[in-house]
């Protein structure tokens, strides 16, 4: 009678774990489904690797954002942020641009990527972004860090389909500091931290020049640089800033 039992209690728990892995795997599935690894071509033929988060919960038509690394950096450092974004319904885009992450050229070693050419790849992920069925291809955002920034705003200007940047710890050529304090550039966020001193020069130049109204300059105490900002004691306040500038410009 003993064996009896513990037979049926072993029968019971095996069938309760399998149950347990069954669960388990359909979650991980579910998850990655949500989550897709893309490749992305340039115009000049350079192959992207990026990572696209459908929006939660589903909808038709949901606003989109490109999440852009800093320069030398990949879309690992979006891994956290991504997320958080599109469980606010945003279909989110992450990429490696050229010569950084796993965006090589196969034979080609570069310890120092070129900046040349990476508007480019900016436009062909906002093309990309705005093909996707889940996305509105006329509401879309971008966050860039660094001096990526600079080929944001290049790669952004009369592009109709942006509604709403997010620059932070920017640099900027004369070509995108024109463009910035253009009434016809969408509404900018233009971020730094005054410990990073290049980055609040280049934001405080921009002071009482921009054009459109909606763009504004805020400048934050030891925040640090780019991405790092989101990771500083400012990061709480710099992350709500930013929802909300998204919220307002680019879901509205």
């Amino acid at each position: 009678m003993k064996l009896f039992y513990r037979t049926i209690i072993g029968i019971g728990i095996l069938v309760f774990l399998i149950g347990v892995f069954l669960f388990a795997k359909k979650m991980i599935v579910r998850n990655r489904s949500n989550m897709v690894s893309v490749t992305i071509r340039s115009s000049d033929n350079w192959e992207l690797k990026g990572s696209y988060y459908r929006p939660l919960p589903p909808i038709k038509k949901a606003p989109g954002l490109l999440l852009l690394p800093a320069f030398n950096g990949d879309r690992k450092s979006y891994e956290k942020t991504a997320p958080f974004f599109q469980k606010r319904g945003y279909g989110v885009l992450t990429i490696d641009l050229r010569d950084m992450g796993e965006s090589r050229q196969k034979g080609k070693v570069s310890n120092v990527p070129d900046l040349k050419g990476i508007d480019d790849d900016v436009r062909a992920a906002i093309d990309f972004l705005g093909a996707q069925k889940a996305v509105d291809n006329q509401q879309i955002g971008v966050l860039a860090a660094s001096t990526v920034g600079d080929a944001a705003v290049l790669a952004i200007d009369h592009d109709s389909r942006i509604k709403g940047v997010v620059l932070l710890s920017g640099a900027y050529d004369s070509t995108a500091v024109h463009l910035l304090e253009s009434a016809e550039f969408p509404p900018a966020l233009i971020v730094a931290s005054y410990d990073d001193k290049i980055a609040t020069k280049n934001a405080s130049l921009l002071m009482g020049k921009l054009q459109n109204p909606k763009s504004k300059v805020k400048l934050f105490l030891n925040a640090g640089h780019g991405l790092n900002m989101f990771w500083s004691p400012k990061g709480r306040e710099l992350g709500t800033l930013v929802l909300n500038w998204f919220e307002k410009y680019v879901k509205e």
